[in-house]
């Protein structure tokens, strides 16, 4: 419904906001990158320390960090991607899709890939922060600074690129990647040197952007998912005894 209040008629077709001169679609994928990320980190910001108490017990009589973290995986994954694809595929309804797709064969399904990529990796990142804190009304402040700086970092709002430290911190960021991902299959580059802003390399249409992208979004969610298995072992109540 939102996507639909951005003014234009272009959507996200290359032509059609080239003869338009417009910028709707660079403001469509921040608006579907950025949801994606406040879905993925809301879904589990609360999820394991709500549980921490339980987890503790149930460690100590046998549960497996690895159990436990792959079930939060398997079921949180399942429902963000869900989550993902209702978004990217009903956000941009009924405006123009993108003019061709660079490697998918359909690009609007590239785009809701990219949603699902961001979506997924800030699920992770919640529930890295919700390993991390101690007390569940803490995510909520968390929440929104995690997504206020997607918003930032993503390269949608203004340019990143050639301005340190951003440039380096948006690294860090999958809104950075999955924007990339989606930019590239809607060639954001091309219509940047028409109707003017910010170009950045990572938005080329080419089959290696889209793909490099994706790979960083798969390389952060692997980190991630290992500094939780960290931190999981840190709360166990054995290893804390030992020390």
């Amino acid at each position: 419904m939102f996507a639909h209040a951005v003014p234009g008629n272009a959507g996200l077709s290359l032509a059609k906001a080239i003869e338009e001169r417009s910028t709707q679609p660079s403001q469509l994928l921040v608006l579907l990158i950025i949801g994606g990320a406040l879905m993925g980190c809301a879904a589990s910001i609360r999820e394991i320390v709500k549980e921490q108490a339980i987890y503790r017990r149930e460690h100590g009589i046998g549960l497996s960090t690895s159990a436990y973290l792959a079930s939060k995986l398997v079921v949180l994954t399942a429902l963000t991607t869900i989550q993902g694809l209702i978004l990217g595929f009903l956000g941009p309804a009924f405006l123009p899709a993108p003019d061709q797709s660079v490697v998918l064969p359909w690009p609007t399904l590239e785009v809701a890939v990219a949603v699902v990529a961001v979506t997924v990796v800030s699920m992770i990142i919640g529930l890295l922060i919700s390993a991390l804190i101690g007390n569940a009304d803490r995510g909520m402040p968390l929440l929104v600074l995690v997504v206020m700086a997607q918003l930032v970092l993503c390269g949608g709002m203004f340019g990143v690129k050639g301005r340190p430290p951003l440039e380096q911190l948006a690294w860090l960021s999958p809104s950075r990647w999955a924007y990339a991902m989606a930019a590239a299959t809607v060639d954001l580059n091309d219509l940047r040197r028409t109707a003017g802003g910010d170009q950045d390399p990572l938005w080329d249409y080419k089959v290696s952007s889209w793909l490099l992208a994706a790979g960083a979004c798969l390389v952060q969610a692997i980190v991630l998912v290992l500094l939780i298995a960290v931190q999981l072992r840190r709360l166990d109540p054995q290893r804390k005894a030992r020390k």
